[in-house]
């Protein structure tokens, strides 16, 4: 794989998230009061990071030489 064909199937698999789906299903799942929240960021950071979390779920590598590459990057 060249990088030029790496950074494509990345911006590929990044252009099909839909984080707004993420966020959407949180708010309709009743579970947050959102009325009992301040108008500032805190929940919106909360949804915000438990959105990202579920779609990295989604990526997550499964065979263990992928995880292993995983950790390397990192």
């Amino acid at each position: 794989m060249t990088n030029a064909q790496l950074k494509q199937k990345v911006q590929k698999m990044f252009d099909e998230i839909n984080i707004q789906k993420c966020v959407d299903k949180i708010i309709d799942s009743g579970c947050v009061d959102i009325n009992s929240w301040d108008d500032d960021f805190r929940l919106p950071k909360i949804v915000l990071s438990v959105s990202l979390k579920e779609l990295a779920f989604q990526y997550e590598p499964v065979d263990k030489s992928d995880k292993n590459e995983e950790s390397n990057i990192r």
